[in-house]
């Protein structure tokens, strides 16, 4: 009986009923007939002939069963059966269905993110048909990606080793498109024809083709849907149109439909050709543009044989001499949105994700088996019915576990759909950072796989945390379930000690996600409003070489308290280092070369001695500040003024300076590394180098002015650089963008941790509510008895106190190790101290056991309604 003819009957289930009685209602009058005409009267014949053939209902099951109906009867027996018994425990049972979906949304959510960057991608990167190219250093170090020079060399080589060679490279422009004179920041990609060879059709007008990186080609462009709507005001008639970055204007060639994905992570704006790329950075004098090129192959005919040519054309290159040699050329696969080199990074940076995420999955899950645990106990003395009456063991565990499934069932739906509310708003949140500076993540829609995914998870659930209590609950001796709580697994896990390890597993796990939460909550504290040393107040012009007279008009403005040029703008990243000779030891110290206005714009104190003059600036005097930090690391205990400190490599030559101040530390580099351990500044200027070093040229412009005035300056400014020189646009930040930026990482941490931390915490207290309740109302007789004999309320709610203390005991010391795990890799990658570590842990513990209290002491009060006398009778 194969399933279709199944099904066909199910459908007509109703006819098929019919027809069975109608055949066996033939039978029954034609042995009445048979009868009658053996000389019986009508009524005797009748109630003969169904005598004759009893048991209707048997031979309707005989003949379901022989049709293939019996299964799908018996499993909507079950189903009424668990539905019924559900609705008897149905606050069990909700609670069971809203922990364990809210799990699973969680779940469920992330990994749609995750696979949101391989599913979007176009379907013929999935399948493997493009590889790219990754270059290894001999160091292991991930080489940089081809330069311009390299791949015009190589171009007739990959050509000869593909169908198709892709280059593009991601890029960052300013729009000169708004009528207030800013401009506006827009993320695309340069690239060549191929590029959009195995892609979409574009929606108006045609995408790159060959003749436009020919030279002399006229730069143009082709836009996306959100590129169309920014850069060009969504107009019907965008085609033929100009859209200006900086000095070179783009003829808009087409725009591609609102859905289309390309390679890149984040939705791009527009795509320009290589060519006109390459004129806009011949007239934009500015250093935001990219040097390297992304290169993909598609159909590689011998790929041993194109990485070993490639190897070795590379290393005969100038730029690939000495320590740029590299060891490997390979062609790596690209399966999604990510580059084939950074995948890895990727899936390696999403474990620590997913492992908290998974932990409160298995919280959820062992509340779940308490949960079931605590119903099928509450159905010990039916099951001991049904079993007496001849029901089978693995019937019962049958039934058992399909109450978990129905409950998993529900939990999966919800959960699904509470991930679909979710999922955008996570998505936004987590990658917030990259948001913030005007990059837009892709929207993320849950597939018919993450259905698929959350079924999964509540199925597992079911059958571990499911069948674990049914097996518990129905042993061989089930008829004396309802005398003593014995038989288990094998007869040698009773239901009790089950319970107490699905209790310690949930607080353990608990641990695990508050101690994080804690410790990252500490370092995000730790890192949010630290000292910097120096005051925030300040602008960062991000032009490459503004000249005296844009200096001056900006130094005009009202608002403007102070400019400052300096060779390095603090927190962009560690300062620059130079080797020094300091009483005959070399030392490597980070430097910056600063004018005589530097530390009043950033506001760092002078501790000792005195600043620079305008003349020392000038002419790159022999002189030095430096950071309190260094003064203490090269001379401990003396005083560090009128010290000599020698420059290795200045110019080709080694120069000595003397120290005339000592200045307070601040931080300069990243946020999170802390006060910077060294930091020399020396004088310097836009037109002459410290010491002469023409690499040492101070081209940085700084601007102090209160934060209140920050956004009406900025569109001030921006002007004045569009008027002084299209070719030089600038484009402002206040360097409290770029602490919030650092700090933003730590936020999102903690906010992520914490909010999953209180999610265990809270199953695990409604987990311990329940435990705490269920043995009051499980142990009334013996409570009764104590009482009845001499028993005070007080002691028993002890002895269930100590009791649930014991199972906290545990499971904080099966926490603990799994902790240290994390504690370690915290302490060695952003310092945190162990102090800090170790009063995360008391901490927890503290909250674990205070909550806990709180949370069990009233239903532990329920033994005081507890009636000795009728226990007794």
């Amino acid at each position: 009986m194969n399933l279709a003819s199944v099904w066909k009957r199910l459908r007509a289930r109703k006819a098929f009923e019919q027809d069975l009685q109608d055949e066996l209602e033939f039978h029954r009058l034609q042995r009445a007939d048979e009868l009658v005409r053996q000389g019986h009267a009508p009524a005797e014949a009748a109630r003969l002939a169904r005598l004759e053939l009893g048991m209707i209902e048997t031979h309707k099951d005989q003949v379901r069963q022989a049709w293939g109906l019996a299964i799908p009867d018996m499993l909507m027996i079950y189903l009424r059966t668990s539905w019924k018994s559900l609705c008897r425990h149905r606050s069990l049972a909700l609670g069971a269905v809203l922990i364990l979906s809210f799990s699973v949304a969680v779940n469920v959510a992330l990994y749609a993110m995750f696979d949101i960057y391989r599913s979007a991608a176009p379907s013929w990167i999935r399948n493997g048909a493009l590889v790219e190219l990754s270059l290894r250093q001999n160091n292991g170090n991930r080489g940089a990606n081809l330069s311009d020079a390299e791949f015009l060399a190589l171009e007739s080589t990959l050509s000869s080793l593909a169908e198709h060679v892709i280059r593009s490279k991601a890029i960052r422009m300013q729009a000169n498109r708004r009528s207030d004179g800013r401009t506006s920041t827009a993320y695309g990609v340069a690239a060549n024809a191929a590029y959009f060879l195995p892609l979409a059709r574009p929606k108006l007008g045609r995408a790159l083709l060959p003749r436009d990186d020919l030279p002399g080609a006229e730069p143009v462009i082709v836009l996306s849907h959100e590129g169309w709507r920014q850069l060009a005001g969504e107009r019907a008639n965008v085609l033929g149109t100009s859209v200006v970055f900086g000095a070179t204007r783009f003829t808009v060639v087409g725009v591609m439909p609102e859905q289309f994905v390309d390679f890149q992570a984040f939705p791009s704006h527009f795509w320009v050709s290589n060519a006109g790329y390459s004129q806009w950075r011949e007239h934009f004098q500015g250093t935001d543009f990219t040097r390297s090129n992304d290169v993909g192959l598609v159909g590689v005919f011998d790929s041993a044989k194109a990485r070993l040519q490639l190897l070795t054309q590379l290393n005969r290159m100038p730029e690939r001499q000495g320590d740029n040699a590299l060891a490997e050329a390979n062609l790596l696969p690209r399966t999604s949105l990510f580059e084939s080199g950074d995948q890895e990074d990727v899936q390696v940076a999403a474990w620590p994700v997913f492992t908290l995420v998974i932990l409160v999955l298995l919280v959820a899950c062992a509340n779940l088996g308490n949960l079931m645990l605590a119903k099928a106990l509450s159905q010990q003395q039916e099951l001991a019915i049904r079993a007496s009456i001849g029901a089978s063991r693995s019937r019962l565990i049958a039934q058992l576990c399909l109450d978990s499934t129905v409950i998993a069932g529900v939990s999966a739906i919800l959960g699904w759909l509470l991930g679909h509310l979710w999922v955008n708003p996570m998505h936004g949140y987590l990658l917030s950072i990259m948001s913030e500076t005007g990059l837009q993540p892709i929207a993320v829609q849950l597939s018919g796989k993450t259905i698929g995914f959350a079924f999964l998870l509540c199925w597992i659930a079911a059958l571990v945390f499911g069948l674990l209590p049914a097996l518990s609950v129905t042993s061989k001796q089930l008829h004396q379930q309802s005398k003593r709580d014995s038989g288990g697994l094998g007869m040698q896990i009773p239901p009790s000690k089950l319970r107490r390890a699905l209790t310690i597993l949930q607080i353990a796990a608990s641990f695990l996600l508050l101690t994080s939460a804690i410790s990252i909550a500490w370092l995000a504290n730790s890192h949010h409003g630290v000292a910097l040393g120096m005051q925030t107040e300040v602008l960062d012009l991000r032009h490459p070489a503004p000249t005296a007279q844009l200096r001056q008009k900006i130094a005009d403005l009202p608002g403007v308290t102070g400019t400052s040029l300096t060779l390095r703008t603090p927190l962009y990243g560690s300062p620059p280092r130079i080797e020094t000779m300091v009483d005959d030891q070399s030392v490597l110290l980070g430097f910056n070369g600063i004018d005589q206005h530097y530390l009043d714009v950033l506001g760092i104190k002078i501790l000792q001695g005195r600043n620079f003059t305008r003349a020392e600036t000038e002419s790159g005097s022999s002189v030095a500040l430096i950071s309190q930090a260094t003064a203490t690391k090269l001379w401990p205990g003396k005083n560090a003024l009128g010290r000599t400190i020698e420059l290795v490599n200045v110019g080709d030559q080694r120069r000595s300076v003397t120290v005339i101040g000592v200045v307070r530390d601040v931080i300069s580099g990243l946020i999170f590394s802390g006060i910077d351990p060294s930091n020399v500044y020396l004088p310097a200027s836009s037109q002459r180098g410290a010491m002469g070093d023409p690499e040492i040229l101070t081209k940085d412009l700084l601007i102090a002015a209160p934060a209140a005035l920050h956004s009406d300056l900025i569109r001030k400014i921006s002007a004045l650089c569009l008027a002084a020189s299209v070719r030089q646009p600038c484009d402002p930040w206040p360097l409290q963008r770029l602490i919030d930026r650092q700090q933003l990482f730590f936020v999102i941490a903690r906010n992520v941790s914490a909010l999953l931390a209180v999610c265990a915490l809270f199953i695990t207290l409604v987990g311990l509510f329940g435990v705490v309740r269920f043995n009051v109302i499980n142990r009334t007789q013996e409570f009764g008895i104590r009482m009845a004999i001499g028993a005070h309320h007080p002691h028993l709610i002890r002895m269930l106190l100590a009791d649930l203390g014991n199972q906290m005991g545990w499971g904080i010391a099966l926490g603990i190790p799994l902790s240290l795990f994390l504690s370690f890799g915290l302490h060695r990658v952003f310092g945190m101290p162990w102090y800090g570590i170790v009063l995360s842990y008391a901490l927890t513990v503290a909250a674990l056991i205070v909550l806990a209290a709180a949370v069990t002491w009233w239903p532990a009060r329920g033994v005081q309604r507890i009636s000795p006398n009728l226990a007794l009778r």
